[in-house]
């Protein structure tokens, strides 16, 4: 969310979805950003989950309209940097559902990729917050479409991931 005018610290910490702290105080910027990352990679992996054609969450059918509205919730450039949760949410959502997308939405996934790579990343918040996060996205950039098409994400059994085509070696 955006800073209203009027709108106090306070306020505007709710509006982001901040916890409080058993003392009163909201939780740090950097445990806000883990919690998010967090629940996104929960939901990604979900979707990403088998059978192909379950629903939970949407399922493999919905995980590309998730991405898809998620990079046109975004600021359009030139606006930089990006708001400080563009980073940890892509990072987590790429990790969990990026492989799925790749095998079943190739062209899409390819074409969302590519716009994350050479539009978003380069926008992420590079402040002291953002720097881990922005670090993290370029990792999980790294090796572009062809690393999610060969990579599972970790802790997925090869064999049976991705109704059995995904063999980690690509």
């Amino acid at each position: 969310p955006d800073v209203v005018e009027g709108q106090g610290e306070e306020e505007f910490m709710q509006s982001l979805g901040m916890s409080r702290e058993k003392n009163g105080e909201f939780e740090s910027f950097d445990r806000f950003l883990g919690r998010t990352e967090g629940l996104i990679s929960i939901v990604a992996n979900i979707m990403a989950s088998g059978p192909s054609n379950h629903l939970c969450m949407g399922g493999h059918k919905d995980a590309l309209t998730w991405l898809e509205r998620f990079l046109d919730l975004l600021p359009p450039a030139p606006q930089s940097p990006l708001p400080l949760v563009t980073a940890p949410v892509l990072v987590a959502f790429l990790t969990g559902a990026g492989h799925m997308l790749a095998h079943n939405n190739p062209n899409e996934f390819r074409s969302h990729l590519d716009t994350i790579i050479h539009d978003v990343a380069p926008r992420v918040d590079m402040g002291t917050i953002g720097q881990p996060s922005a670090t993290r996205l370029r990792k999980v950039l790294d090796g572009g479409f062809m690393k999610f098409r060969a990579t599972v994400p970790d802790g997925a059994i090869p064999e049976t991931y991705n109704g059995g085509q995904a063999t980690g070696a690509g």
